[in-house]
């Protein structure tokens, strides 16, 4: 199995280690094909409508500080995950594997395999450009790039400008990022006190795109803090439910560090 990295085709140790040790998946085949052609052409009609919220107040900086806080490192500068994922469209449902490696350097990297084999590998840059490295029958370039990626980009790589939208009627808290991109804007919704993600919604103009529920928060090994491991998307055309099963961190933040 071969990837793209820096413009030229590299093999993929990590990957190829991970595959050997694939459960098999639910095949995808001319079911899965069709779905993408109905996902293609549409956008999140469902979930939630636009959340309404109360105007920040100066008592509280010091909680959306927090909340702001919590969102850019949610997850380790630097690190592979193995993930579980489950499309749905319709009354079919389609699983997959998601290898993701993240670095400032690098990018986020997400490679799916089915039991086909790799069906798309995507790279978010740092500045939030996104970059098909793979197209396969399956994957469209622009399904790969508009859905994937899209995804990929506000799930787990959130960007660091985020600012404090308001308070829901529930005590949550609510920032707001936009897009240097595509000009799509995100609302990620943390707990009253700042301490939790719990929610993202992502607009284009005044279509949503999707709505996700965050939620299963683990620790994992060599990293000090809890992880969301689960993710409930809904963009209308589709549902995703991604579990996040191992995660190895290249060193712990450098003020916990020894």
């Amino acid at each position: 199995m071969t990837y793209r990295a820096n413009g030229t085709n590299a093999t993929s140790g990590f990957l190829q280690q991970v595959a050997g040790c694939l459960a098999p998946c639910a095949a995808f085949g001319g079911w899965f094909l069709l779905a993408l052609l109905c996902a293609s052409g549409c956008v999140s009609q469902r979930g939630p409508a636009a959340w309404r919220t109360v105007p920040p107040s100066e008592g509280d900086s010091a909680a959306f500080a927090a909340a702001s806080q919590t969102v850019r490192e949610a997850f380790p500068a630097v690190y592979q995950a193995t993930q579980r994922a489950i499309i749905t469209v319709g009354r079919r449902q389609f699983a997959c594997d998601g290898f993701l490696t993240a670095s400032p350097a690098g990018g986020w990297h997400l490679a799916l395999i089915s039991m086909l084999g790799l069906v798309t590998d995507v790279r978010v840059k740092s500045d939030g450009a996104a970059e098909v490295l793979k197209v396969t029958p399956l994957f469209r370039q622009d399904w790969a790039r508009d859905y994937v990626a899209r995804e990929l980009r506000w799930l787990f790589a959130p960007p660091p400008e985020l600012a404090p939208d308001g308070r829901l009627g529930d005590g949550r808290l609510v920032l707001e990022a936009k897009s240097r991109v595509d000009g799509a804007r995100a609302s990620y919704v943390c707990s009253a006190d700042g301490s939790r993600w719990e929610e993202l919604e992502v607009w284009d103009a005044q279509r949503r795109l999707f709505h996700a529920k965050v939620s299963g928060y683990r620790s994992f090994p060599g990293w000090p803090r809890a992880i969301p491991a689960e993710f409930e998307l809904d963009a209308g055309n589709h549902q995703l439910q991604v579990r996040t099963v191992a995660v190895a961190s290249a060193a712990p933040p450098a003020e916990e560090a020894p």
